[in-house]
C-alpha cells in the first residue's frame, strides 16, 4: 500500500483522484486543499509520495515543492497541473520534482498515468534509499573493521585501503593512491600474485586464502593472509577487494618451532636417541622408523607406526624392565610433560640399552 498526499484547491478533483487511486487497491490517499495545511499534515505522519497542483491561491506548486525540499525531505513529488507551460515544467524539475504531469484529456488514461508515475517514483526512491543505506553500512564496515581491507584495480593499482590496512603498512591514503599492490610484494611472490589476479579476471579456480609477505613503508616486512573477491560493474570486472590479517607473529612462531624441531631431531640423531608418543585414551604407541631400527625391525614389518600397548609390552620389552615401563606409562595419567628414562629392549641382535624420552 502506497500512502499519497494529494494537494489541490479544486475539491471536486481531489475526491475524483482519491476515488480512482484507492479503487485500484494499491494506494491510500489523504487530501488537502491548501499547501500550508499539507505541510502541517506532513508533520503528523509520513507519506510515500506527494501529488500537487501548480496554481493555488496561498502558495503555488513550485513554492510548495521548494518548501518541502528545503526541509530536507526527499519524498517523491509530482506536479499535476492544468497549466502546461514549458517554464513551469523546467522549474519543477530544477527544484527536485520527480515527474510533471498535465491534467486534461481522457480521465481514465490520465489517472492511470498518474498512478504509474506515483508507483515508479516511489520504487525509484526506495531503491535509491536502499543503495544509500547499503553504501553507509559498507563504509562503516570498511572504516571500522579491525581487519585490513583494500581495493585495487585489475592492474594492481590501489583504489582505496581502510585505516587498519594503512596502519599495518604505515602508509597514508595519499601514499597508497600512488602505489600498486604488487609493488609491496617480495620478488619471489610476484608471479603468484599476478597468476591469482589473472584467474580472478578469467573466472578460474583460485585459492581461498593466500599468504603474502608485504613490505611496509619503513622497509620492514609483514606476513599477511588474504582473501579476495572480484568486484563487478554489471557483469564486467573492474577491481578486486581483499581482506587481510596480520599473521607475522604466527608465522615467526611457526618458523621458530620448526627450527627447534630440526635442532632437536639433529641432537637426538647425534646422541642416538629416539622419540615416541603414547595416546592415553586409545592406549596406542606411535613409533618412528629409527625406533624400530633399534629393535632390528621396521614399521612396515610390524604393520605400521601405530602399535597397541599390550603388544608392545609383550613382544618388545624385556621382562625384567616391564615393571619400569608400566610405571612410566602410568605416570602419563599425572600429565608429566617430559620423562627421561632408559630400559633394555629385545631385538633380533640380542639385548640393547635404549635411552629415550617420552612426549605426552
Amino acid at each position: 500500500m502506497i500512502s499519497v498526499l494529494y494537494v489541490d484547491d479544486e475539491i471536486a478533483l481531489l475526491e475524483i483522484c482519491k476515488l480512482y487511486l484507492e479503487q485500484t487497491g494499491n494506494f491510500s490517499v489523504n487530501t488537502e486543499c491548501s499547501p500550508r495545511q499539507a505541510l502541517d499534515t506532513m508533520r503528523d505522519g509520513g507519506y510515500d509520495a506527494i501529488v500537487s497542483d501548480y496554481q493555488m491561491p496561498e502558495m503555488d506548486g513550485i513554492e510548495f515543492l521548494k518548501t518541502v525540499r528545503g526541509l530536507g525531505n526527499s519524498i517523491p513529488f509530482i506536479i499535476f497541473t492544468g497549466k502546461g507551460r514549458e517554464e513551469i515544467a523546467i522549474a519543477a524539475f530544477e527544484n527536485g520534482a520527480d515527474f510533471y504531469l498535465q491534467k486534461g484529456g481522457d480521465p481514465v488514461a490520465q489517472f492511470a498515468e498518474l498512478s504509474h508515475k506515483i508507483r515508479k517514483s516511489v520504487e525509484q526512491r526506495k531503491a535509491e534509499q536502499a543503495l544509500k543505506e547499503s553504501e553507509e553500512r559498507y563504509l562503516s564496515l570498511f572504516e571500522r573493521s579491525l581487519d585490513c581491507i583494500y581495493i585495487h584495480d585489475l592492474e594492481g593499482n590501489f583504489i582505496d585501503a581502510n585505516p587498519a590496512a594503512l596502519a599495518l603498512l604505515g602508509y597514508t591514503r595519499d601514499d597508497i593512491s600512488h602505489l600498486s599492490f604488487t609493488s609491496l610484494i617480495s620478488g619471489e611472490q610476484l608471479l603468484k600474485a599476478k597468476e591469482i589476479t589473472r584467474t580472478f579476471i578469467e573466472g578460474g579456480s583460485h585459492p581461498d586464502l593466500v599468504e603474502y609477505r608485504l613490505q611496509k613503508k619503513n622497509g620492514e616486512f609483514v606476513d599477511v593472509e588474504t582473501k579476495g573477491s572480484l568486484m563487478l560493474h554489471g557483469e564486467k570486472p573492474y577491481a578486486i577487494l581483499g581482506i587481510a590479517r596480520d599473521i607475522t607473529k604466527h608465522k615467526r612462531a611457526a618458523e621458530a618451532l620448526l627450527g627447534r624441531e630440526i635442532q632437536l631431531t639433529n641432537a637426538m640423531n647425534l646422541a642416538n636417541l629416539v622419540n615416541w608418543e603414547y595416546d592415553i585414551d586409545s592406549r596406542m604407541f606411535t613409533f618412528d622408523d629409527r625406533f624400530y631400527e633399534l629393535y632390528g625391525t621396521s614399521a612396515e614389518r610390524e604393520g605400521g607406526p601405530l602399535m597397541p600397548a599390550d603388544i608392545y609390552f609383550r613382544e618388545f620389552v624385556h621382562p625384567d624392565d616391564l615393571p619400569t615401563v608400566l610405571n612410566v606409562v602410568r605416570s602419563l595419567q599425572e600429565t608429566i610433560p617430559i620423562i627421561p628414562y632408559s630400559w633394555s629392549i629385545a631385538s633380533s641382535a640380542g639385548m640393547a640399552k635404549c635411552a629415550t624420552s617420552l612426549s605426552v
